[in-house]
């Protein structure tokens, strides 16, 4: 068994007679402002041939269409979770791969005589089991079984895992695969919109604070596996375009600093092998391994953020001519969507969200607002009982195209809101799922 991670949630695991490409994803995204690191160069793809592909979930930097159109192996088997809503295999059925095992979770599937793999669905929706009335099935994570030596891979990708569901899954590498957890990949810190996209906040005291839970909870879970190494990956990206001022406020740790606490502190084996190196075990041993794969390709991070800081986001390439009217037509008709779900869903809106619209957001260099920033247009969604007090009031400025956009599902809100494309004010400063997750209801 070799693993190898290229950048954010990309691995691959290699066999005697197959290899497993886990989320392949280099570069852009289309519905958010993130580009890989620390390639971003597509044309290691060509590189790549796995015969096995796992996607995890819908979102662009784990389902990256480019990335899978430059395999050239159609008839590479797709493995996913079985979801209910089929959106996943239907994307994926159209860009011509019609070899596809949808997978039960909790089951494990023989998938030849190298390895087996189970899927480990969505427990949680939040990582703080905040408690929430609106969840949807999304994330899955892998563990990938070797069959010639019995060694357990879990690959947890950005499934929201709570230390309740890594005891339930230990339990199960145990009762069930008659094992432990050998090798244990999960992410650290933040990959979302807090506190980089947050006005009116101290962000450099967020982002620390953000930095030492996301360790505790490392630590927790780790203690919970104990596996024989650790790596991190997950959430390695910056932010591209306008918005690449936010970059220095993202939650995300400097990773030497994550292994020498996993060392130190849990004497649990780590190390980082982003970048295209390996882990190979072998001689009853995991033993580190670089083949300087993608050496040419690397820039600091400080050098691709100057570089990528002019590029266009996806929804500002459009030629489509700003219609404030139409704007109206499609919100209206949103709103009218998203209350008819709320009662659907049994939910009362005890929220006030409010939605600033720009010809095109600038922003200061420290990541404010600029003052020359104008709303075109503003729209508010609220109770319809006035004199119910609001749990929460959540501002949003975003551009015109972008909320053109998401009204009309030519963008995914769950992808947007998350990735660094709009601004966020809220009072009080925290989180309520139910809030930004009623948003995904919002689209005409």
């Amino acid at each position: 068994m070799k693993i190898t991670h290229y950048c954010n949630s990309f691995i691959s695991v290699d066999f005697p007679n197959s290899k497993i490409a886990c989320d392949p994803w280099m570069g852009t995204t289309r519905d958010n402002a993130w580009i890989s690191y620390p390639i971003n160069d597509e044309s290691v793809l060509d590189k790549i041939n796995p015969n096995y592909i796992y996607i995890s979930h819908l979102h662009p930097d784990h389902f990256d269409p480019k990335a899978l159109k430059k395999f050239h192996n159609k008839d590479s088997k797709i493995i996913i979770k079985k979801f209910s809503d089929g959106r996943l295999k239907k994307r994926i059925n159209n860009l011509g791969y019609k070899n596809i095992l949808e997978c039960n979770p909790w089951e494990e599937y023989v998938i030849n005589k190298d390895f087996s793999v189970v899927i480990v669905p969505q427990m949680s929706s939040n990582t703080d089991s905040l408690p929430e009335d609106i969840n949807y099935d999304l994330d899955t994570s892998i563990l990938i079984i070797s069959k010639s030596n019995s060694k357990i891979f879990y690959n947890n990708v950005d499934n929201p895992t709570s230390n309740e569901d890594m005891k339930k899954l230990n339990d199960f590498a145990v009762k069930k695969l008659n094992g432990k957890i050998n090798v244990a990949c999960l992410p650290v810190g933040a990959a979302s919109e807090y506190p980089q996209c947050f006005l009116g906040i101290d962000r450099e005291k967020e982002k620390e604070k953000i930095i030492d839970k996301s360790h505790i909870n490392l630590k927790k879970k780790l203690t919970t596996l104990n596996p024989d190494l650790f790596f991190p990956a997950g959430g390695t990206y910056f932010i591209y375009g306008k918005f690449s001022k936010l970059n220095k406020y993202i939650a995300q740790p400097h990773l030497n600093d994550t292994i020498d606490l996993v060392k130190k502190e849990l004497k649990i084996d780590s190390c980082i092998i982003e970048g295209g190196k390996s882990i190979i075990y072998k001689n009853n041993n995991w033993e580190f391994f670089d083949e300087k794969l993608n050496i040419n390709l690397f820039l600091s991070k400080e050098d691709c953020i100057k570089k990528k800081g002019e590029m266009l986001y996806q929804y500002e390439i459009s030629d489509d001519k700003k219609n404030l009217e139409l704007l109206d037509n499609y919100f209206n008709i949103a709103k009218e969507n998203y209350i008819k779900a709320m009662k659907t869903k049994f939910v009362n809106i005890k929220w006030i969200i409010k939605f600033y619209v720009y010809k095109n957001i600038d922003l200061k260099q420290n990541g404010d607002l600029d003052e020359k920033n104008v709303p075109l247009k503003t729209y508010e969604i609220s109770s319809s009982n006035k004199t119910d007090s609001s749990e929460q009031t959540l501002k949003c400025h975003l551009d015109h195209s972008l909320f053109e956009s998401l009204l009309t599902k030519k963008t995914i809100w769950n992808v947007a809101l998350s990735g660094s494309l709009i601004l966020f004010e809220r009072k009080p400063n925290k989180f309520i799922p139910n809030v930004t997750f009623s948003l995904n209801y919002l689209s005409c």
